[in-house]
């Protein structure tokens, strides 16, 4: 997770997973790298939230298939 001005890490953002539906499936708290995690996803789309206090919420999606790593980075 990164600042669009400075394009710096995002320490304490929740990042919120949702399924194509939209419903909320897992919720992570970013560190001082900015980074998030979500294990054990079965295949398909998926919708990346994130929000932090004092900047404009942002998502994004991916998909996830079976043996393939996926990275979405979701600026705020």
């Amino acid at each position: 997770m990164s600042e669009s001005g400075t394009s710096g890490p995002l320490n304490e953002a929740t990042v919120t997973l949702l399924d194509a539906g939209g419903v909320a499936l897992d919720t992570f708290m970013t560190g001082p790298l900015g980074f998030y995690f979500f294990a054990g996803l079965a295949n398909g789309s998926y919708q990346v939230s994130a929000s932090a206090d004092g900047f404009i919420a942002k998502a994004g999606s991916a998909n996830v298939a079976l043996g393939a790593a996926a990275t979405e980075v979701v600026t705020v």
